[in-house]
């Protein structure tokens, strides 16, 4: 549902209204993955990783501060935006958070923290909102001049990352409650 009320009528380029999820397996395996509470990841192979060929810490960084500057200034998504970063310092903490996620996602220092699920689950999110935010990944990719590939690479890499932080039908919610119970 449209927390606000109101849709977007332009279709966001990194869209993905098709994208089909077998949503109790990736709810299992995704509280599996975050069960311990921090997650410790660090993906692939340093020196083929998107990390190093993104050229590590500092493009990392713009891109990601990039991304939630742009959202933070849209029309349409920075009023629903605010709710997540209502102070400067808040702002400040997401993007320094998700910096740290995705350095561990992509092969560049560990990730230690909680799982995406449970840093979102009080947000939330929409896939209207995760389609902006896609949308301004395109944008930063585009302005920091990232090559097609490695662009294509970037944006599937965050397009996986969707049913935690979404949490369409609020599956994963139902299934962390029940573990709960246990």
């Amino acid at each position: 549902p449209d927390p606000g009320g109101k849709k977007s009528k332009k279709k966001e380029p990194g869209a993905s209204g098709d994208r089909k999820v077998e949503a109790s397996q990736e709810a299992t395996s995704l509280l599996q993955w975050g069960e311990e509470g921090v997650v410790k990841k660090s993906a692939g192979d340093p020196e083929t990783s998107i990390y190093k060929r993104l050229g590590g810490e500092e493009p990392l960084e713009k891109m990601v501060f990039g991304v939630y500057d742009l959202m933070r200034v849209d029309p349409e998504l920075g009023p629903f935006f605010e709710r997540f970063a209502k102070t400067p310092e808040t702002l400040t903490r997401l993007k320094v958070r998700t910096v740290d996620y995705l350095n561990g996602e992509w092969g560049g220092r560990p990730y230690e923290g909680p799982n995406l699920f449970e840093s979102h689950a009080s947000m939330l999110i929409d896939d209207w909102l995760y389609d902006g935010m896609m949308h301004m990944y395109h944008k930063m990719l585009k302005l920091l001049h990232v090559d097609k590939v490695l662009s294509a690479e970037i944006i599937a890499s965050l397009e996986k990352m969707r049913p935690p932080i979404v949490d369409p039908g609020g599956l994963l919610l139902k299934e962390m409650e029940k573990k709960l119970a246990k």
